[in-house]
């Protein structure tokens, strides 16, 4: 894979675009390079998982942990609807450990 190179914003940029064609493993090392970027990169993550599939969507989740982004929270209520059991399922793991009380009606 081509470096990912320049100022946050730049490198979101090139991931943004790099993303949906990549192989597995490299969509893996970019979601890596994700929590490094911040704010932006929590959101543009959020948002993407809706359509990622494994080991990327793995790698989403444990990237939005770290990251622990209260304004991911309304993104990943609305994946407990995506037609993907594997996008619900890494949402609401999500959801039980970064959301408040009020998500617990949810996954139940």
């Amino acid at each position: 894979m081509a470096p990912i190179e320049g100022s946050p914003s730049h490198q979101l940029d090139q991931i943004r675009a790099r993303l949906p064609g990549a192989p597995d493993r490299h969509k893996v090392e970019m979601i890596g390079m994700l929590p490094d970027l911040g704010y932006d990169g929590a959101m543009f993550l959020a948002e993407a998982m809706r359509h990622l599939q494994e080991p990327a969507l793995s790698a989403a989740e444990n990237a939005l942990r770290k990251m622990k982004e209260a304004d991911t929270l309304p993104l990943l209520r609305d994946h407990l609807r995506n037609g993907s059991a594997p996008v619900r399922s890494h949402a609401a793991a999500l959801l039980g450990e970064l959301g408040g009380e009020s998500d617990c009606p949810v996954l139940r």
